[in-house]
């Protein structure tokens, strides 16, 4: 994937909350900031408007968290085993990685942000997200096109 020097706003923010493994959902989704037309329901599932489409994912607690892998496909069955290629994206989703700008992030750097790009994304797809070793199901995002 190539380097982005310049990095667009994101037209949605989204802070993720993961609580302890007693706590049912793990993960909590909630958009913090974003342009008119954006849905981010709590369970992770985003749909967008037409145009406008960088996502920023921003750990909101615990703190001193790392995001460890994020993954894109079309359909669940298509996810890599996660701890073979925690940081995969389906170059046929059309989702472009911006932030962190060397992809994929180094194991050793320390990320709690990543931002993309889903204009090329087209239809319907999945997404997974490892923060410390614990991995959400995965997530929709549905543009509304299929």
């Amino acid at each position: 994937m190539s380097k982005i020097t310049t990095q667009p706003d994101p037209n949605c923010t989204i802070a993720v909350t993961v609580y302890d493994i007693n706590t049912a959902p793990r993960f909590s989704y909630s958009c913090t900031r974003r342009s008119s037309g954006w849905r981010v329901q709590p369970d992770g599932s985003i749909h967008p408007p037409p145009k406008q489409r960088i996502v920023k994912f921003h750990l909101r607690f615990p703190a001193g968290s790392n995001i460890m892998g994020f993954q894109v496909a079309r359909k669940d069955d298509q996810f890599p085993p996660r701890d073979q290629e925690p940081w995969n994206i389906d170059p046929a989703s059309g989702v472009q990685p911006l932030d962190p700008v060397t992809w994929p992030p180094s194991s050793s750097t320390g990320v709690t942000e990543l931002t993309f790009d889903f204009t090329g994304a087209g239809g319907l797809l999945k997404y997974q997200m490892g923060v410390d070793g614990n991995w959400d199901d995965p997530k929709i995002y549905d543009d509304g096109s299929e």
